[in-house]
């Protein structure tokens, strides 16, 4: 009786580049109190946590908080997490450099980390610290941020959607996104994902425009060797080949050219026994 019962309880929401880019803007310059609103403190290196897990669709509990420096390789451009490191179990590899904002976010820590190790002469171990202590817990300023940005009740796993989603729209398979974000299938991608009717139709417009790209650099080129391509246009009028007889000849050459290349062939063995 039960099996024909069906859960919705999936989320579905991500974030907008808009929407993302002002939660950012409130954690990185904070926000002066009004009438109705506390003053909000700039919370950079949290800011630094959300630009990674919105690129990277990365779990910020288990996988981006802890994350250490041990873990990136600023020369190859790659962030790694290890069996034991990951929901599933399995090893992931994240190309950073690829990514030119996300290599930035980490550069910029890596500046930092090494400006306060100096100052303090100690070693920081993590990726994604406040004035050298891990990050335990960002709900407050997340939450606090998600209201001032007018996006109110807002989770930080919706980031997680959100980077799958900017992965798809550059072109990404959903098998690659699998690897990249740690999803294990990419049924379970679907489904975490849900609908994106807005993501299809700018995919679609994407699309669309490729295919005119390619049809206007078509024409072009028949343009300019003298037919426009178009269907149904009247065709050059037939040369005298010599014969009697009408044929078309690519521009720029004769009939008695095609003469002279045949004489060169030489013959083949079965001419030469007859």
């Amino acid at each position: 009786a039960f099996d024909n019962l069906k859960f919705e309880n999936t989320r579905t929401r991500s974030f907008t580049d808009a929407e993302l880019a002002v939660v950012l803007d409130v954690l990185e310059r904070g926000r002066p109190a009004t009438a109705r609103d506390p003053e909000l403190l700039p919370q950079p290196d949290v800011a630094a946590v959300v630009a990674f897990a919105a690129s990277t669709g990365w779990r910020v509990p288990s996988e981006v908080l802890p994350l250490q420096w041990a873990q990136v390789d600023l020369a190859g451009g790659t962030v790694s997490l290890g069996r034991g490191e990951t929901k599933s179990g399995h090893p992931r590899v994240f190309p950073f450099a690829a990514m030119p904002q996300l290599a930035a976010v980490l550069h910029e820590r890596r500046e930092g980390t090494s400006a306060l190790e100096r100052e303090r002469g100690v070693i920081i171990p993590y990726v994604f610290h406040r004035s050298g202590r891990p990050i335990r817990d960002m709900y407050d300023p997340w939450r606090a941020a998600c209201a001032a940005a007018g996006v109110p009740g807002r989770l930080l796993h919706d980031l997680r959607r959100t980077a799958a989603r900017r992965l798809r729209s550059l072109g990404l398979s959903d098998r690659d996104i699998c690897e990249l974000c740690g999803w294990e299938t990419q049924v379970m991608l679907g489904r975490y994902l849900g609908r994106d009717p807005a993501g299809v139709a700018d995919r679609l417009r994407a699309k669309i425009g490729e295919s005119e790209s390619r049809t206007r650099t078509f024409r072009a080129r028949f343009q300019e060797s003298g037919d426009s391509g178009e269907v149904g246009e009247p065709r050059k009028p037939l040369q005298d080949n010599g014969a009697g007889r009408g044929t078309r000849t690519p521009t720029g050459l004769r009939p008695a050219d095609f003469k002279s290349a045949a004489s060169a062939i030489p013959p083949s063995r079965h001419d030469a026994q007859h």
